[in-house]
């Protein structure tokens, strides 16, 4: 059985739906029965200011592909880039909020500031600052915000499926230590800017280019780098295009790597 996909129906390694949402099999043998089909759609790096890109407002207003509703959606941080940009980020959280037909679960990124932070406290949608919480009765969802501490976080108790939300991609280390199933995050765009599909010349962390995005797996953790939706600095993207994947818990052999490993590149 390949990376990815699933003994019941093809793989789904980057089907389109609605651009910037792409549909991935995720499969992992600590998937309960009840979790199974659980479908999370992911958002980070939305990183709104006086101007957001496209991608963005479009998902803002209708975060779901045209299948209907995932059952959870979570923000790995940044959603603003500046200061002066908290109104701004606060409306596009707002409108996600009020269109979502699913919870929300999130936490904040290095962009994010303190007054953000504690404006975005009043919205629906369940923030995390070394906690965990508990959505569905299989699924318990551990969270660590800038500056991120994820030893600190609990561990949840098996049976959960234990997913992971951080930020920077080098937490994959500690969250491997904690034996979290599933691991999401941001922080590089993908490189925003690629000369060649694995040559990004500027990733913002300690991982090389080839594992700055896609789906990547340490010992028994599997973790999902999305390139993201917005983009800071210039707003530039170069065959990196935006990004929300929609991830699809299957049960099934996951196998484990010693090493830090690409499991699926995009």
């Amino acid at each position: 059985m390949s990376e990815g996909s699933s003994a019941s129906r093809p793989p789904q390694h980057g089907r389109a739906t609605t651009n910037p949402i792409q549909c991935y099999d995720i499969l992992h043998d600590s998937v309960p029965p009840g979790l199974d089909g659980f479908r999370i759609l992911h958002l980070t790096d939305l990183h709104v200011g006086r101007r957001s890109t496209r991608a963005v407002r479009e998902l803002a207003a209708r975060p779901e592909p045209p299948d209907g509703p995932p059952d959870l959606i979570v923000l790995t941080g940044d959603a603003m880039s500046h200061p002066g940009d908290e109104p701004h980020a606060l409306a596009m959280l707002e409108r996600l909020a009020a269109s979502a037909r699913a919870p929300i679960v999130g936490i904040f990124g290095n962009h994010d500031s303190d007054d953000l932070v504690r404006r975005a406290g009043s919205l629906p949608i369940r923030w995390l600052r070394n906690e965990m919480v508990q959505v569905h009765p299989d699924l318990a969802i551990v969270g660590t915000s800038w500056p991120e501490d994820l030893l600190a976080c609990p561990v949840p108790a098996r049976p959960s499926f234990r997913l992971c939300l951080v930020h920077h991609p080098t937490e994959i280390h500690a969250a491997s230590r904690m034996g979290m199933d599933l691991v999401l995050a941001g922080h590089t765009h993908g490189g925003q800017v690629r000369l060649t599909p694995d040559h990004l010349p500027h990733t913002s962390c300690d991982l090389p280019g080839p594992l700055a995005s896609g789906v990547l797996r340490l010992d028994r953790t599997t973790m999902v780098i999305s390139r993201g939706l917005g983009t800071v600095w210039a707003p530039i993207r170069l065959r990196c295009p935006a990004q929300a994947p929609l991830l699809t818990l299957r049960r099934g052999p996951v196998e484990a790597s010693p090493t830090l490993r690409r499991v699926i590149r995009w």
